[in-house]
């Protein structure tokens, strides 16, 4: 399937690959990462929610950058991550509710300091924690209830759940 939008400088893509798509919007600002700019086109257009995939890729930083955007962004949860063996959300201040199952891994990282962190449907829960990148994280928990919450007072995290390309959602 073709892309309806494809978005960015275009530094490292093929003309081939470019071709592929309906229609291309070209930011050559480097200032700005192209999950940046996608981020910005996807809602300035009402593009919401999406899933972005393929974010993995080979390279560590644009891993990290792209977590860095969507932690900037202001979209979540508006957006989610199609990893290869999982889903992955940016929870921000507030609450927010995922139905993944029971026996689900389940992992929470800070991508800034996180206060008051509350979880519900964990096995080992968490209540008003504090969260740090670098320093505290909560990695490879398991969910004991059909849905999980999350409570956030301050800061941004990155939730994943881990499952098997025939359990990914149908998004």
């Amino acid at each position: 399937m073709a892309p309806h939008i494809t978005v960015g400088d275009f530094d490292s893509s093929s003309e081939k690959a470019r071709a592929l798509s309906f229609e291309l919007i070209q930011n050559s600002s480097e200032s700005y990462t192209d999950c940046d700019k996608l981020l910005e086109v996807a809602q300035e257009r009402g593009l919401m929610p999406m899933t972005l995939i393929c974010s993995e890729g080979d390279r560590l930083d644009h891993v990290l950058s792209t977590l860095t955007s969507l932690a900037n962004s202001g979209t979540s949860p508006l957006v989610r991550l199609a990893l290869r063996s999982g889903i992955g959300f940016v929870v921000a201040p507030g609450a927010t509710r995922h139905k993944f199952g029971v026996g689900r891994t389940i992992s929470l990282i800070p991508l800034s300091p996180c206060t008051e962190v509350t979880t519900e449907g964990l096995k080992w829960e968490l209540r008003n924690a504090t969260l740090e990148p670098g320093k505290s994280i909560s990695i490879s928990n398991l969910t004991v209830e059909p849905y999980t919450n999350v409570t956030l007072g301050e800061g941004t995290l990155l939730m994943i759940a881990s499952m098997s390309e025939d359990e990914m959602p149908a998004w």
